[in-house]
């Protein structure tokens, strides 16, 4: 009986799971992803399961990355602008060295641009899922934080996680929800079939 329970539960785990990890590639923005992901720990050798990862491309990086664009066109234009005038001996020298700096330090800054965002093109969302009509205590949210920050800790290159996220199906405690604010994971819970996000107790 006991393990008929057992299983049912687990069931109900994974659709939680399935359903999340469909809910944040339609309503939070991420355009991939899956379940039941593997990630190194600092403190487990054999690595921790994560319920759901989601990736998303990192919409500043995009922005640096037209920005970059513009400077480098901007780079070749005062480029040619400069050949144009060192041919031109009514232009003073000054002048023509002035826009030859400027090309030059904007291709700086664009490149600079490009390689201080290189590393967080493609960032991830971690998700925990509980399925329990029992309200989410604070140490079940502390757990989370603590296996979301063990994988930071690695400094492993894998995966770049910038939100936390902790979905039940019952209720959080206030304790717990304090704490989820006080670390800046977004909680939600699924009710009458879709998700809602909770920000209060």
């Amino acid at each position: 009986m006991s393990s008929t329970i057992n299983a049912n539960n687990n069931a109900k785990g994974i659709e939680l799971e399935e359903l999340f990890c469909d809910y944040m590639r339609k309503e939070l923005g991420y355009h991939k992803a899956r379940t039941r992901a593997q990630v190194v720990s600092d403190f487990n050798s054999r690595g921790i399961n994560v319920d759901v990862i989601a990736e998303v491309r990192n919409k500043r990086y995009e922005y640096m990355k037209i920005v970059s664009i513009i400077l480098y066109a901007v780079f070749v234009a005062y480029t040619l602008l400069v050949l144009f005038l060192a041919g031109d001996s009514t232009v003073p020298s000054e002048y023509v060295y002035g826009f030859w700096v400027f090309s030059v330090l904007a291709c700086i800054f664009a490149t600079i641009l490009l390689v201080r965002y290189q590393d967080n093109i493609i960032q991830h969302g971690w998700a925990e899922c509980k399925n329990q009509q029992e309200s989410i205590s604070t140490e079940l949210m502390q757990l989370a934080i603590v296996r979301f920050n063990s994988y930071q800790n690695t400094k492993n290159k894998e995966y770049i996680f910038t939100n936390l996220y902790f979905v039940c199906t019952g209720s959080f405690s206030e304790g717990a929800l304090k704490l989820a604010q006080d670390k800046n994971v977004k909680c939600y819970k699924l009710e009458c079939g879709n998700f809602v996000e909770v920000t209060y107790w």
